[in-house]
């Protein structure tokens, strides 16, 4: 799979790394990167144990990769959850963890093929 394949089957935008990152080695560098940082875990982990400070730093931090990295589902889904959790008041966080989680292995499986 090329790195626009996977752009395009993800989400995101190839166009918009490239301008970033100019080569594609960089950008498959950081993708690399993204790929062993443990934010998406830990965000899950804190959730289930009703830490939603830790769970909204971990959602910022994720939202905030991903856009750098022109990932824009995986960063539009991981916004509407941290926006949730910015001030958490009891809402149900399940739905917006469902489609962070989608969009996070759909990312995580199709980087694994990108030659």
């Amino acid at each position: 799979m090329t790195l626009k394949e996977f752009y395009d089957a993800i989400g995101g935008s190839y166009d918009d790394a490239m301008y970033c990152f100019k080569t594609e080695n960089r950008i498959k560098k950081y993708l690399q990167v993204f790929s062993k940082d443990n934010s998406f875990q830990v965000l899950q982990k804190s959730l289930m144990a009703s830490d939603y400070k830790e769970a909204f730093i971990c959602a910022h931090s994720l939202k905030g990769t991903a856009k750098t990295l022109c990932l824009a589902k995986l960063g539009g889904s991981t916004a509407n959850l941290a926006e949730l959790l910015r001030h958490y008041n009891g809402e149900d966080y399940e739905i917006l963890l469902r489609y962070v989680r989608d969009d996070y292995k759909l990312v995580i499986a199709y980087l694994q093929q990108v030659e």
